[in-house]
């Protein structure tokens, strides 16, 4: 769960799965019962949480390429418990721009590897 909309998406498809069998339930009582199976005591105190966290995270994107949470498999999130004491806002690394740097770490590594073989001919 990221954002305050997340939250109210499942409570409105809860409201509606409920609606297919035949249970009515209105869309203030699906909030709760989202809150609690968070493990909040009511809604309201889960909407306060939600609300508080960065606003960066509600639309994610790679720090580095920009691509949108969208348009990659995974985005990992860091520096977002820096981001609570301070005014600066989460970082994250999508899959592709994971998989470019260990690219580079390994040239870099086999780059180093050839120098150090060479220096031990002389």
């Amino acid at each position: 769960m990221r954002t305050y909309q997340d939250a109210k998406i499942m409570a409105k498809s809860l409201r509606g799965c409920l609606d297919v069998r035949n249970v009515s339930l209105p869309l203030s009582e699906c909030l709760e019962i989202v809150a609690q199976q968070l493990g909040y005591a009511d809604w309201n105190i889960l909407a306060a949480k939600l609300i508080t966290r960065p606003a960066a995270l509600e639309r994610l994107s790679c720090s580095f390429c920009g691509k949108s949470q969208h348009k990659v498999r995974s985005l990992v999130e860091g520096g977002c418990a820096r981001a609570r004491l301070a005014s600066e806002s989460c970082s994250f690394i999508c899959d592709e721009c994971v998989a470019l740097c260990a690219q580079i770490n390994a040239e870099r590594v086999g780059d180093a590897k050839e120098l150090t073989r060479s220096e031990a001919s002389y």
